[in-house]
């Protein structure tokens, strides 16, 4: 079976095609931002696609071009939004699955405005797709009462866990430049408002009132306005040594900045389930996360994490209650290790996916004429208008 995996630039997508390519008999990897470093894909016999030279992105027409050459028995879609997603069904010469990863479907609660056309595309798209892989029962949950049918599987994905395994604390921080006498706290998602990163500085604020050694070490693309605000309050509230903006690391410097914390904290109020959670607790390190509906399907405060109310003074009374107790808060945090060695080892759920893969996407099924002319058309619409109003 040849498989065709198109990722928008989710860094997460590398990690997950390494782990099912070993399934299939041809797969090829779509790098729509051609940001993704896939030399390990290739070194495995991936074959690899990124945008032509002077081309910042594949757009949905030339994605279009590239299945037809590309012939796939079944496409793989990573995150079940955008022109990758859109063009992927509309192609319809074999089957599409999707990995519903958070934001695609919690669409309401992301800090961007989706438009109405964009929301019946999602929904329609999901509709005309053989399989879905939702990141967390919350996300089934929603994705079903959008009326989709699609078989669907909750799969948490994960970690390698040969890569992402505990380490000695002095030595990641001899590599980072980390002071073995500070407490450090990381940071380590996107900063934009979803994660509420602007929160978790004003409780690092109030935690340094009785924690006079923490460090805050914030990992992450940024939302550039956001970051700027960001710094306006660390400016008023924190000297410059006590907190810092490390920027985007690639997958093999991560583990390290894990090894190397204390605590990590994510306050997200909206997604499918942290990966980077799971990274984390995988080299052993304790979490506090903020407390949303499908972070508790695999975490319990007090036993392998804790959780708390994405509120600036409770984050700060857990953090400080957390370094207060490091004996009890690493013995959570080995009860942690184990929840992902259940739920979240990315090979034995890349397996399983492979399965789900071969059982639900038929080779040679195509979409129905009638709906690929009504999806293309609906798709064509967005085009046209984005076109005209952005």
């Amino acid at each position: 079976m040849k498989i065709c995996v198109i990722s928008p630039g989710v860094v997460h997508a590398i990690p997950r095609t390494a782990a099912i390519a070993g399934y299939f008999g041809q797969v090829h990897f779509v790098d729509i931002r051609g940001t993704s470093g896939y030399a390990n894909l290739e070194g495995m016999g991936v074959v690899c696609h990124g945008p032509a030279d002077g081309d910042p992105m594949i757009t949905g027409w030339q994605l279009g071009r590239l299945l037809s050459r590309i012939s796939p028995d079944v496409i793989v879609c990573h995150y079940a939004s955008g022109d990758h997603f859109f063009a992927a069904v509309s192609y319809g010469q074999c089957p599409v699955a999707v990995v519903a990863m958070g934001h695609d479907i919690l669409y309401m609660n992301g800090n961007i405005h989706v438009p109405v056309l964009h929301q019946k595309l999602i929904k329609v798209g999901l509709k005309n797709t053989s399989y879905i892989s939702a990141k967390s029962g919350y996300l089934s949950g929603i994705i079903r009462k959008y009326g989709v049918r699609a078989p669907m599987g909750i799969n948490y994905w994960g970690a390698d866990l040969k890569h992402f395994q505990p380490g000695a604390m002095s030595e990641a921080r001899n590599r980072l430049g980390l002071e073995d006498r500070v407490s450090v706290i990381l940071s380590p998602r996107t900063v934009n408002p979803t994660y509420n990163i602007q929160t978790i500085v004003e409780a690092f604020g109030l935690l340094r009132k009785t924690q006079s050694n923490a460090t805050l070490v914030i990992l992450g693309r940024s939302d550039i306005v956001y970051e700027k605000k960001v710094r306006e309050v660390v400016s008023g509230l924190l000297s410059r040594d006590s907190i810092r903006f490390v920027g985007e690391v690639n997958q093999n410097e991560l583990p390290d900045y894990y090894r190397a914390s204390d605590i990590v904290v994510s306050m997200a109020g909206s997604e499918g389930f942290p990966n980077t959670l799971l990274e984390a607790m995988g080299c052993e390190t304790p979490i506090l996360v903020g407390d949303i509906p499908q972070v508790r399907e695999l975490l319990e405060d007090g036993i392998n994490a804790r959780i708390c109310d994405i509120d600036k003074t409770k984050i700060a009374g857990v953090l400080g209650e957390m370094l207060d107790d490091p004996v009890g808060t690493r013995e959570m945090a080995a009860k942690g290790r184990e929840t992902v060695r259940h739920f979240g080892d990315i090979s034995i759920n890349g397996r399983r996916f492979s399965d789900e893969i071969k059982r639900y996407c038929k080779k040679n099924a195509r979409m129905p004429l009638l709906n690929r002319l009504l999806f293309s058309q609906l798709y064509l619409l967005y085009r046209v208008q984005r076109k005209l109003f952005t």
